[in-house]
């Protein structure tokens, strides 16, 4: 999440997810879920030579989307990055250097480093490019909501926003804890005296308990 003072931009690849309440309740979703088995993301998959199973790919991971899982990536990324291994082995060993593929040789700026076609990087089983939607920031917007599938498994966007409204409006009925600096805790009653920080943290920390509740009440969360 990027938030500017006119724009607010969200890049995703997984299936983590955000979205927008207006002060009228409406939802804005500001991403999708890159599950595996959705018609584009399985289109992909397939195309790259892999599969998927039971909504994963390969039968392993569940979403089509992510930094990192090298063995998802395009063949070429993976013997690169095994050469950039042997090479680094051979400098340990005193042993003669042979270019690895995909380094760019010459006196040039820039000579030395890796490029990669980001093209080719949309085309993974898994890839790591991000979906990126950008809303304009409008006085009317209330909240967001960023959280991972732990929560999306429970609550439509629809329902966490409803919940999150509601909740909010009872206000934290438990007493909160502070840390102060010396590491200790000690009792902190979320009340009218409250700073504004305290009570934002206080309303928070309030919602998200009863979103994660609420969640494991269901038998959604673990």
């Amino acid at each position: 999440m990027l938030i500017t003072k006119d724009t607010i931009y969200c890049a995703n690849a997984g299936d983590s997810r955000a979205c927008l309440a207006t002060k009228k309740g409406k939802v804005i979703e500001l991403s999708h879920d890159h599950k595996p088995d959705n018609e584009g993301e399985l289109k992909r998959v397939k195309a790259a030579g892999g599969f998927v199973e039971d909504g994963r790919v390969q039968g392993v991971i569940a979403v089509s989307r992510a930094i990192g899982d090298w063995e998802y990536k395009n063949p070429k990324l993976l013997a690169e990055m095994d050469g950039k291994k042997r090479k680094s082995l051979k400098k340990k060993k005193g042993e003669a250097e042979s270019e690895s593929p995909g380094i760019k040789a010459g006196n040039y700026p820039g000579a030395g480093k890796i490029y990669r076609n980001i093209e080719e990087s949309k085309k993974h089983q898994v890839t790591s490019f991000p979906d990126i939607i950008k809303v304009p920031f409008k006085a009317d917007y209330d909240f967001l909501i960023n959280a991972c599938d732990g929560i999306w498994d429970c609550y439509t966007n629809e329902e966490a926003v409803a919940l999150s409204l509601k909740t909010r409006e009872k206000g934290p009925r438990a007493i909160k804890t502070k840390k102060r600096a010396s590491g200790t805790s000690s009792p902190l009653k979320i009340d009218k005296k409250s700073s504004v920080g305290e009570r934002m943290q206080g309303e928070t920390s309030f919602i998200v308990e009863k979103l994660m509740d609420n969640g494991i009440a269901k038998g959604d969360i673990t």
